[in-house]
């Protein structure tokens, strides 16, 4: 699933539990892209989620990292 650019000027509705959430698609960044801006592997930046120190979050099957 490829996210355009027009896709990341949107606000998401994401439903969790019951409970409406807005996402700030703009901070988002596929795992296979922030790997790439890094020099990491998308294994090791999984592993950096496992261990806090990058939040990913999960849309629709497509993880993603949130970027500040």
């Amino acid at each position: 699933m490829l996210v355009s650019n027009n896709q990341l000027n949107l606000l998401y509705l994401h439903t969790l539990k019951n409970k409406n959430m807005n996402i700030d698609v703009s901070k988002l960044v596929k795992v296979s892209t922030y790997a790439r801006q890094k020099s990491f592997s998308t294994q090791w930046v999984r592993q950096l989620a496992l261990l806090g120190k990058v939040k990913m979050i999960d849309i629709d099957g497509v993880k993603f990292i949130k970027v500040d």
